[in-house]
């Protein structure tokens, strides 16, 4: 499966020398297609639909999320969520496109 997310974080990492961490966001839930649905919507159909790698310790950590589409932002903003939520202090969004 082609995954422009995760080629641009190889890169980006590789460049930054950091760590490109492409498993540690987990969706544990299936959502309907976000492309259907209104913005409000979109933000419900993604609520909780996101966890955390147990093994991993995000205590503290400063972390880049990168999605390919910025629409609503209702994806991204629950992952960011998830993460914070896991400990991490801050996480910053990149995405491709809008």
């Amino acid at each position: 499966e082609f995954n422009q997310a995760e080629i641009l974080s190889t890169y980006i990492a590789r460049e930054f020398k950091k760590n490109s961490a492409n498993n540690i966001l987990l969706r544990h839930r299936q959502t309907k297609t976000q492309t259907e649905l209104k913005n409000k919507e979109r933000f419900l159909n993604v609520a909780n639909s996101f966890s955390v790698e147990n093994r991993i310790n995000l205590k503290e950590k400063n972390l880049l999320l990168i999605d390919d589409v910025l629409t609503t932002g209702a994806t991204s903003s629950e992952a960011a969520l998830t993460l914070k939520n896991a400990g991490a202090r801050a996480v910053f969004v990149l995405t491709l496109a809008n």
